[in-house]
């Protein structure tokens, strides 16, 4: 008798934490598929698809990859249909912890496809895990590498269990630091893939932009191996250069006004 691979769908964006769990599964004999919701309002669409594109090639190229890997699919968000609760939902969490707005139409996404995984560590700085301490409680089920986390919905508040209940939070990311992850990468002898990975929401001239949230909580974690000397330059200066990305956006809409 055949034995029926284990399907695992997993939301990927080309990132440091997805790619990871990406990687894991692929020494595994399953089957996964790819999840990408594309934002086509976010500047860093491209480099996160053409980052999936090289990581794909060169997973399937190892000899040592086990899994196969379903083509990629890929929703529009705009096309995603959100929930006037869930919205409401968000508006409140926002308020309490400044929770991106991405997580409305991801927790509307997670209602249609379900057992999709979410890779997130468990950081310090990270909004999503903040309010998974505070306000709800993690429950585990399975053991090893496809070990994976929900929210009780016993024990956690009603608007984050309509946005984040629909996950699965995979053990083997959330339990790991970026910085821990790069170990994990190099002792698997990833180092490409590592580098290929994206994670900037504003690139800047194709590089990483030093100044946005995910680029702020990648040098956090320790990884400014991934920023160019311009990069760690504009890090280090932040407020001066955000502030004259405000002032120029300002000066365009003016000028798109007159």
């Amino acid at each position: 008798m055949v034995k029926r691979r284990r399907l695992i769908r997993l939301l990927w964006t080309g990132g440091w934490d997805s790619t990871y769990r990406l990687l894991l599964l692929s020494r595994e004999d399953v089957v996964v598929e790819p999840h990408y919701l594309l934002d086509e309002s976010r500047k860093s669409s491209k480099q996160e698809l053409r980052a999936m594109e090289a990581i794909t090639r060169l997973i399937k190229e190892d000899p040592r990859t086990r899994f196969l890997l379903l083509p990629l699919v890929l929703q529009k968000v705009s096309e995603i249909e959100v929930l006037p609760k869930l919205q409401a939902a968000w508006a409140r969490l926002h308020a309490y912890s400044g929770l991106g707005r991405q997580y409305v139409w991801l927790a509307a996404y997670a209602r249609l496809v379900s057992g999709l995984e979410f890779s997130c560590e468990k950081a310090e700085a990270g909004h999503v895990m903040q309010l998974v301490e505070k306000r709800g409680r993690l429950r585990q089920w399975e053991q090893g590498v496809f070990a994976y986390q929900q929210l009780d919905p016993q024990a956690t508040e009603p608007d984050l269990m309509l946005l984040l209940g629909g996950f699965y939070f995979p053990v083997s990311v959330y339990e790991r630091r970026k910085r821990e992850m790069k170990e994990d990468y190099l002792m698997l002898g990833a180092a490409e893939v590592m580098h290929l990975t994206w994670f900037c929401h504003r690139p800047y001239r194709g590089e990483p932009c030093g100044l946005c949230v995910p680029c702020r909580d990648a040098l956090e974690e320790g990884l400014d191996f991934r920023f160019t000397r311009r990069g760690l330059f504009r890090a280090r200066h932040r407020l001066f250069f955000r502030g004259l990305r405000w002032f120029r956006n300002r000066w365009r809409e003016k000028k798109a006004r007159e």
